[in-house]
């Protein structure tokens, strides 16, 4: 289950197997003074941000890392041995003396989408960010790299349900646009069903996508679903985690409300037993979501609420190799 501390009965911070806290989050766009100023100003914070350590950090490794869609007809050349018969230039050699071969080179440009969890869960955050502001971060930078190399990028949110689908498209404030939406974006459900964003992914992609979906991933997902998706797709799993994802503070009875069903519980935190218990069960969930990303060919990369995204990124291209890990 998601918890979240009730307010005027806990220290501040959050706990639990799923554990969550809820933030106070504020409909930007509705009411209040200048509000699409406030909206403005976060969107062109993220942009800086994230521009300038996407062009430290992450220049060249985005491109270097993902495979374009397919191949496309480049130039011929004289036979050499070894070259592959089906790959003949037969048109070329009929007005030429020698045999010629096709060279092919990789179609650049790519579609990326990001599909994010919009559930009540990912407005925790015990570090001073919540875990969506985390996913934001991380797609912005994902975002400006894409757009420096002419690909297209997409934003799919999701609850239990598709929330909100925005096509592939080029350009600088196309991803703006996105940033905006992954700031301000509020899901009609509070619930998380991962499975109704794979099926709609299957029905609706061609191949050769980059699928990121992020979230925590405390939800279940279909392996078979996932393998399914993997196999036609560079498909990266971005599990955004929070200390208290691991680690109950000491605080004593601490009384926590699950976000997404309401459900209310009295956890004793003052007990070392509770809290070795509570991490264990958490550490084993955690290897097991990983273990089955892994076996159905998805990449995963764990981003914490307090780490910085473009390192952690520039990290996890880096040890792609040119591939998938």
């Amino acid at each position: 289950m998601w918890w979240k501390f009730r307010k005027g009965e806990s220290s501040g911070e959050k706990a639990n197997p799923k554990v969550t806290a809820k933030a106070d989050s504020v409909d930007l766009r509705a009411g209040g003074v200048a509000p699409l100023t406030k909206v403005s100003k976060a969107v062109k914070h993220v942009e800086v941000v994230t521009k300038k350590k996407t062009s430290t950090l992450l220049s060249g490794e985005y491109k270097s890392r993902f495979k374009g869609q397919g191949m496309q007809f480049s130039d011929s050349r004289v036979y050499q041995y070894g070259d592959d018969i089906r790959h003949m230039d037969w048109r070329t050699s009929a007005r030429m003396t020698e045999t010629y071969v096709k060279t092919f080179e990789e179609e650049r440009e790519l579609n990326l989408l990001f599909v994010v969890d919009a559930s009540a869960s990912a407005q925790f955050g015990s570090t001073g960010q919540s875990k969506r502001e985390a996913m934001a971060t991380a797609l912005a930078c994902m975002g400006f790299s894409a757009i420096s190399n002419n690909d297209r990028v997409g934003l799919l949110f999701f609850s239990d349900r598709v929330e909100r689908f925005v096509p592939a498209k080029k350009g600088r404030k196309h991803v703006l646009r996105l940033i905006d939406e992954l700031l301000t974006f509020k899901a009609t459900s509070t619930r998380t069903e991962m499975n109704a964003a794979l099926n709609f992914l299957s029905g609706t992609l061609k191949n050769g996508a980059v699928i990121i979906l992020a979230s925590d991933f405390f939800a279940g997902i279909d392996k078979r679903k996932l393998e399914y998706l993997s196999k036609k797709h560079d498909f990266i799993c971005l599990r955004t985690t929070d200390p208290r994802d691991t680690e109950l503070p000491n605080v004593g009875l601490l009384r926590v409300e699950d976000p997404e069903t309401g459900e209310v519980a009295v956890l004793q935190t003052n007990s070392a037993q509770v809290r070795r218990d509570y991490a264990s069960s958490q550490l084993a969930y955690r290897n097991s979501v990983t273990t089955m990303m892994r076996k159905a060919g998805a990449s995963l990369v764990d981003l914490a609420t307090d780490a910085d995204a473009a390192r952690v990124l520039h990290q996890f291209f880096h040890s792609r190799k040119g591939g998938r890990p």
